[in-house]
């Protein structure tokens, strides 16, 4: 999410308070750019926006069973140490939970924003990801 849009949002939000509490009061509020990009689209778009001399490889997939056989390996290791490590990495390990919360492709509704706040992104994905690799271009 681009930065001007969550600025956007919260002025937004905080005029919506103060002009009509009882519809905005506690209420949660999802905000985005509005665009569908997977994760690997969003980074390889926004390499294609990098200067020629900041050369990135794209970003590829790992396969699926690779992907799940290093998350099984990963828990068993952390299994058979855990008495020795409790709670040091155990936040940190590659679990097979946490390769199926990675695996869903997933895009935020920004429909409620829209609806009570009068959010529109100022920004879209692609232009935000535009303006990022401008500033890496000329910090």
């Amino acid at each position: 999410m681009y930065i001007d849009n969550a600025v956007h949002a919260h002025i937004l939000a905080e005029k919506e308070l103060r002009r009509c509490p009882e519809v905005v009061n506690g209420f949660v509020f999802t905000i985005s750019d509005g665009g569908k990009m997977t994760g690997r689209e969003l980074c390889n778009t926004l390499i294609s926006y990098l200067p020629e001399n900041k050369s990135i490889p794209p970003v590829t997939e790992m396969s699926l069973p690779l992907f799940y056989a290093i998350a099984y390996i990963s828990e068993a290791i952390n299994w058979l140490t855990y008495s020795r490590y409790i709670g040091s990495i155990h936040a940190l390990q590659l679990s097979l939970a946490a390769v199926r919360h990675c695996l869903p492709t997933v895009w935020f509704d920004i429909s409620a924003a829209k609806r009570k706040l009068w959010y529109t992104p100022l920004f879209s994905t692609t232009e935000a990801l535009k303006a990022i690799a401008a500033s890496v271009q000329n910090p």
